[in-house]
């Protein structure tokens, strides 16, 4: 898809920066804050800490259940042994006691591994894992959604320091013209040649510019700050120098946004990556709450050592097995879960619909935005240029003598508002050229 548009005038700041970066385009300042910003930092936190814990969760599932422990007995009474203790009365008569009387520990070391549990294998990914995963993805999403934010408040600030020096340019000169204007008119009032409504009309006129001139440079000052807010650095912006923003804001006629396939782009959205991700982790809890109803196969080993401290007898017991467990007792609760799991599913399913079709029309916005702002500036160029027109005949009627001075003044207060129309219909197509860019996700994404 092709942008065509113009852009308008720039000027010199009144904003002192020691000069750290210097911008030489809306590309640089873009690269910059994607590459590091305030805005992103927290989310950039938040991703390598979700991508440790999927680190972690491909080691920890290939782990055991292990528990160490020691147990210390005071024995009293009718001699018995470890075993005897440890499970029960059972007494091998072969066996001679452990310890009648005294002090002694135990020492125990259990391991379990689910070879097969919640129904699914060993090694295979379980619900901890897909926690993990949808973790990483959420983050990832809140990432790119923060990159976004920071990448779109940076060009808005941006084109509007342009605009403003736009305004900067075209205001300047005009107000100078008519300060000496004013001058001359307060010369020519005393010899009787210049009328008192004409110089009213002047003085208006001349104090209105002004205004809007004191304006444009304290809007101007505002933006760089928050330009060197958003990258966390002092910028200055080589587009002041020599009218250099004229050409980069024209540029913008140059500029391509191939929209491509739909069903993609929206799927690489941030909000629906989020969504997705929560979709799918539901999905997976529902699998495990119905694996929790498939009987679990877990291989053990037992390890026991024991000693009595006062007649140093010693000994020690290993076991290993497999087990087979039916969670019969469970099967009520895991039932309301599941259908509590189902309905979750479907209320995201929904949710996710939703936003996949407004998606699809803020894609259709879009592709009608950058349409409906070439219209824009078309529009503007052909009223500045009937304003031009205008103010031209004014001219000529002001000095036959034909019209007033307020008439001129007016005529020329026409063209210049229609010139600022135009810087406005500018700064709005650059940001619906920054909108398809954002939505294509040639933004940050592109610059890695």
């Amino acid at each position: 898809m092709r942008f065509n548009g113009l852009v308008g005038l720039v000027g010199l700041t009144a904003f002192s920066v020691s000069a750290d970066v210097v911008i030489p385009s809306f590309e640089r300042v873009s690269v910059l804050v994607c590459e590091g910003s305030d805005v992103t930092a927290a989310a950039k936190a938040q991703l390598d800490v979700a991508q440790e814990r999927v680190a972690t969760g491909e080691v920890a599932k290939w782990m055991p259940d292990l528990t160490v422990g020691v147990d210390v007995y005071a024995a009293r009474g009718e001699p018995t042994s470890f075993f005897a203790i440890e499970n029960g009365p059972v007494q091998d008569p072969a066996i001679p006691n452990v310890y009648e009387k005294g002090q002694a520990w135990l020492g125990k070391v259990d391991m379990k591994w689910g070879l097969y549990r919640d129904g699914r294998w060993l090694g295979e990914d379980g619900l901890a894992e897909y926690q993990n995963q949808s973790s990483y993805d959420v983050a990832m999403a809140q990432l790119s959604s923060a990159q976004q934010d920071a990448y779109k408040l940076v060009s808005q600030y941006y084109f509007n320091a342009l605009t403003y020096s736009g305004q900067i340019d075209l205001l300047e000169p005009v107000i100078d013209q008519r300060r000496k204007q004013l001058d001359n008119m307060n010369t020519t009032l005393e010899a009787g040649v210049t009328t008192t409504d004409d110089l009213v009309a002047a003085r208006a006129g001349y104090y209105n510019l002004k205004q809007k001139l004191t304006d444009a440079y304290r809007q101007r000052e505002m933006s760089i700050r928050y330009l060197s807010l958003l990258t966390g650095q002092d910028v200055t912006l080589m587009a002041f120098e020599d009218g250099k923003a004229n050409k980069e804001l024209r540029s913008v006629i140059e500029k391509e946004v191939e929209i491509g396939d739909i069903n993609t782009l929206i799927g690489a959205q941030p909000d629906i990556s989020m969504l997705r991700a929560q979709l799918e982790l539901e999905h997976q809890k529902l699998a495990t709450q119905r694996g929790k109803l498939k009987p679990s196969m877990n291989l053990y080993l037992k390890l026991r050592s024991g000693d009595n401290f006062e007649s140093a007898v010693r000994k020690d017991y290993g076991e290993v097995g497999l087990s087979f467990e039916y969670p019969l007792g469970a099967v009520p609760a895991n039932y309301g879960e599941s259908r509590s799991l189902q309905k979750s599913i479907t209320a995201v399913s929904t949710e996710l619909k939703y936003l996949e079709k407004v998606k699809a029309l803020q894609a259709e916005a879009i592709k009608n935005g950058i349409d409906s702002a070439r219209s824009k500036i078309e529009v503007a160029e052909m009223e500045l240029a009937r304003r031009e027109q205008v103010w031209q005949s004014e001219q000529e009627r002001v000095g036959s003598g034909l019209n007033s001075l307020e008439a001129l003044i007016q005529a020329e207060d026409d063209r210049i508002n229609a010139h600022l129309n135009l810087l406005g219909a500018f700064n709005a197509a650059w940001m619906n050229y920054v909108d398809a860019v954002l939505f294509t996700n040639t933004a940050c994404g592109s610059q890695g």
